[in-house]
């Protein structure tokens, strides 16, 4: 693809680390400068969603709170999900394929959960996929709020079972 020449500001900080990185990969600050930008623009899910960086240990005791006192949030967060297909596609969700969806939702999870497995699997009459988390209270978080999700932009049967640190969904074919 044909590059362009851009100018733009940049602190004087800033550079300098960004000529050292280029330096100890023995690339130009361009080349990096382009990686970051492909990176953030492929990665579609950054600029929609505003994120916190948390301690993972710290997460999962919050999830466990959540958990136990009934109170994870879990309706708002599939609709803000289903309103992230809206920003990114549009009002047409039916003219997306269910695999298309199934990405999708991969990445999301994959972005916001640490995830240590996710495997899709097709069969005739259904889509199995087998998530491994880190931990249990996340496994219970994620299978809850996967289906929940799945329910708003598919039209399809979805049974969930968590054991562990695995969720399994199957979504079956209608």
């Amino acid at each position: 693809m044909p590059k362009l020449h851009i100018s733009f500001r940049i602190e004087a900080e800033k550079l300098k680390v960004l000529e050292g990185i280029a330096k100890q990969k023995g690339r130009t600050v361009s080349s990096i400068l382009r990686e970051i930008v492909n990176s953030y623009i492929e990665g579609g899910v950054l600029p929609f969603f505003e994120t916190v960086p948390v301690v993972l240990e710290i997460y999962d005791r919050m999830l466990e709170i959540l958990l136990d006192l009934d109170k994870l949030p879990l309706e708002e967060a599939a609709t803000i999900i289903y309103n992230y297909f809206i920003w990114k596609y549009g009002n047409d969700l039916e003219d997306l394929s269910l695999n298309e969806i199934l990405e999708e939702i991969r990445r999301i999870f994959m972005y916001f959960c640490k995830i240590e497995k996710y495997t899709l699997r097709e069969t005739d009459c259904s889509v199995i996929i087998h998530i491994r988390t880190a931990s249990t209270s996340q496994a219970t978080w994620i299978s809850q709020l996967m289906k929940i999700t799945m329910n708003k932009l598919l039209s399809h049967e979805i049974k969930v079972h968590n054991s562990g640190r695995s969720v399994l969904l199957l979504i079956l074919s209608t």
